[in-house]
């Protein structure tokens, strides 16, 4: 190789974010469920359907919750498997409006 000449770059590849090193009992990676804000649904639907839809979840828990998506944007519901973040991101979203999401917890 003459001193003008470049060696090609290697080519890209897509990395994923780094997971979490804990693990749920069950072996899986940590997931966030998020609660995002919006301008549509009133708070008290929110909050009964954070109630209704996450389990073990008390209407205090939930008020909180959602005062925290509103005042900053968005908030953790929970920490769990990935399999349930999703399963309770869906039903949030598609039966009842809700903007959720799901990300690998920090």
């Amino acid at each position: 190789m003459a001193a003008t000449d470049v060696a090609p770059a290697p080519p890209r590849t897509r990395t994923r974010r780094a997971r979490k090193r804990d693990r749920t009992e069950g072996g899986s990676f940590r997931y966030a469920l998020l609660l995002h804000n919006d301008d549509v649904n009133k708070k008290d639907y929110v909050v009964n359907v954070l109630t209704t839809v996450v389990p073990n979840l008390d209407s205090t828990r939930a008020l909180e919750i959602m005062e925290s998506a509103h005042n900053d944007g968005k908030a953790v519901v929970r920490e769990c498997d990935e399999e349930e973040a999703r399963n309770l991101c869906a039903k949030l979203r598609a039966a009842n409006g809700l903007t959720s999401t799901v990300e690998p917890s920090d």
